[in-house]
């Protein structure tokens, strides 16, 4: 039973005259400090679920990077080649000459100045429809902890169109 001055020290008109000791409290069972559990693995696994986390950004923004390179070199090669036609000998209203041999070269050449090295890791397909050139990029991207995440690395495709100008 509790006792008038118990009351008085939890109401906090009396300041408590003893120690307080475990069970003092209503609700306070006297457990042992092995019986409340740890917050370490708790700890630890918040720690490993940050560390994935970042990671799986940095994997992420690695191959978006990569991606938006690829498609940039791509977009370029495609106006490369749409800029490859032969502006003489056409009339006004008349179809421009435009030789998909020679669009076919003018990807190849801007491939090995913008990927250098690279190149051979850029597969190019090249498809010329009227005047309008077509250059679809593949290439296997590389990212950091690839080991993990994509041990053979991100296939990456992308298409680019250009128009050949009209004017010389």
């Amino acid at each position: 039973m509790i006792g008038r001055r118990w009351c008085q020290v939890v109401r906090g008109t009396r300041p408590l005259s003893r120690p307080r000791e475990r069970g003092d409290l209503p609700g306070d069972r006297g457990e042992s400090a092995g019986e409340r559990g740890s917050t370490i693995p708790l700890m630890l696994g918040f720690f490993i679920l940050a560390g994935l986390m970042l990671t799986g950004g940095v994997v992420a923004s690695s191959a978006f990077l990569q991606l938006r390179s690829l498609q940039s070199a791509c977009d370029g090669a495609a106006t490369a080649a749409a800029n490859g036609f032969d502006r003489g000998g056409t009339h006004l209203g008349a179809n421009l000459p435009f030789d998909p041999d020679a669009a076919q070269a003018a990807v190849m050449a801007y491939a090995a100045t913008t990927w250098q090295g690279e190149a051979a890791a850029v597969s190019l397909d090249v498809q010329v429809n009227g005047d309008q050139v077509t250059v679809t990029c593949e290439k296997t991207a590389h990212v950091p902890f690839e080991v993990v995440f994509a041990p053979e690395g991100i296939a990456q495709s992308v298409t680019a169109s250009a128009r050949a100008p009209l004017a010389g």
